[in-house]
């Protein structure tokens, strides 16, 4: 037992002066690209310019999915979906920080559901109008995901809070009502589908309001990595964050548990290479740069529904 328990401690303490030196690197990592590799001038990216880096890496990404009809996009398909990986967990960065410098939270929450809504109402008219010409798409609305990253960060925060200001009653509300935000749109999901709705346009209709969050694009996991990184303040300790979410990807993507759980497209290929996304987050500079708060959320459905027509009409042409 002796020996048992100085292994432990000797594993405990080797794993400790592990992390210790990877945050260590991480920051000294982070530190000299911003002054030697790129230019002693070079302050870092802000919070907008990280986006601007996520939105070409989406375009990137989406012109491999939907511009199958174009030869040269239609050849550069794997290599697109692998660069597209950047994007989201820098979308996900860059709001963990925009949760905690925003004056009104509750402004954000209600702009990501109603951009939420907008992105599900635009693809289902879409569907619905032009599904036979252009094909008919699923209902893959990240925003929802982030949505949700935003409900869980903020909570949490203010659990912690009134945790050890020993607010118990608050406290206990509170986690009582997150559970009851969770849960309400799992069950409203359920109750729909015992209706047996055949429309497909009702169902899409529905879904653009009601998403649960065990079914959000990239799985609660995507979520759960947002929140940790929320609470890793410094850029570097986030970006350590990420990468061993990204390791946790690429070593369990031949699950088999995985595979068939919830939580299959975290694990699936290509996600793990959005550990690509890693040095753009060590180049933050801390600031917000400019404003800009629906830029990003317009350009998501219209660029793809662009790159979709073109994709169409270059077919046509080829006919």
């Amino acid at each position: 037992m002796l020996i048992l328990h100085e292994r432990w401690s000797l594993g405990s303490t080797l794993s400790f002066l592990y992390v210790q030196k990877s945050v260590v690197a991480a920051k000294s990592l982070s530190d000299m690209s911003k002054h030697y590799f790129i230019g002693k001038n070079f302050r870092g990216l802000s919070s907008y310019q990280i986006k601007l880096v996520a939105l070409f890496f989406m375009t990137i990404d989406h012109l491999g999915a939907y511009g199958f009809s174009v030869s040269i996009l239609r050849k550069c398909y794997s290599v697109f979906r692998v660069l597209g990986r950047i994007a989201a967990p820098l979308f996900l960065f860059t709001l963990t920080e925009s949760i905690r410098k925003t004056s009104n939270q509750c402004k954000l929450l209600l702009r990501l559901y109603v951009a939420a809504i907008l992105v599900g109402i635009t693809t289902t008219f879409m569907n619905y109008f032009f599904g036979n010409s252009l094909g008919e798409y699923a209902q893959d609305n990240i925003i929802f995901t982030y949505f949700y990253t935003a409900i869980y960060c903020i909570f949490i925060e203010k659990i912690k809070s009134n945790v050890l200001s020993c607010r118990w009653r608050k406290a206990l509300l509170l986690i009582a009502l997150l559970l009851a935000i969770s849960a309400f749109p799992h069950f409203l999901s359920t109750a729909f589908l015992q209706l047996h709705v055949k429309s497909q346009f009702l169902q899409d209709l529905f879904y653009s309001f009601v998403c649960s969050p065990l079914k959000v694009q990239y799985t609660p996991l995507f979520c759960i990595m947002g929140v940790t990184m929320y609470f890793l303040k410094a850029s570097y300790a986030k970006a350590i964050a990420f990468i061993l979410f990204s390791m946790l990807s690429y070593n369990l993507r031949f699950s088999r548990y995985f595979q068939e759980s919830i939580f299959s497209d975290f694990f699936g290929y290509p996600q793990y290479w959005m550990a690509l996304a890693a040095p753009f987050m060590l180049l933050y500079n801390g600031s917000r740069g400019k404003e800009s708060k629906w830029l990003f959320y317009i350009y998501y459905p219209i660029h793809r529904y662009v790159i979709i027509v073109f994709s169409y009409l270059v077919l046509l042409l080829n006919q």
